[in-house]
């Protein structure tokens, strides 16, 4: 069983400039008839696919372009996430399960010092249990996400006329 990075990642090499790069994915957001819709500034940008393509877990690609030291070519490094509210939301509420693992954590330990009964070491299994509900929510996400992210590859590499190098932790390169 192959365990997908939480945030999957590729890597692109362009034969050409950064900026040429930079120009040809954003020809992508003019377009009449987009299939994705994002933002551009200089050589960041952001795509997802189209409000009618999209879903409540449908992914962000988060691409940003470079132009390596001691290296010949242009490296397009793409980066997978969820809508970034939904990710804030995520990670807050992680966030939050930590803070209360911790209290309870203080709170059951002082309670065993005292010789009382440590009631609040009863809320780690459970806030354990909402953390591991979350992080099987987050991979089930991401497995219906799957297709949309190599939607959105395909158009990039398109756009760029090439095909991915996969890197550490890299998402494979989806079926055609």
């Amino acid at each position: 069983m192959t365990v997908r990075p939480l945030r999957p990642t590729f890597v692109l090499h362009v034969p050409f400039s950064a900026d040429e790069a930079s120009e040809r994915l954003q020809s992508l957001l003019r377009e009449e008839n987009p299939k994705v819709r994002g933002q551009a500034v200089q050589h960041h940008m952001m795509l997802t696919l189209q409000d009618r393509e999209r879903r409540f877990w449908s992914p962000w690609l988060s691409l940003e372009i470079r132009k390596e030291v001691g290296v010949d070519d242009t490296r397009v490094y793409g980066r997978f996430s969820p809508e970034p509210g939904l990710w804030m939301g995520f990670m807050m509420t992680y966030f939050a399960l930590g803070v209360i693992a911790c209290f309870a954590g203080v709170w059951g330990a002082s309670q065993w010092v005292l010789n009382a009964t440590p009631t609040a070491l009863w809320a780690l299994p459970i806030v354990a249990g909402l953390a591991l509900a979350l992080w099987l929510a987050t991979r089930t996400g991401q497995g219906l996400a799957a297709e949309e992210m190599g939607e959105l590859r395909r158009v990039v590499e398109a756009c760029l006329d090439l095909e991915a190098e996969p890197t550490a932790g890299a998402m494979p390169s989806p079926a055609r």
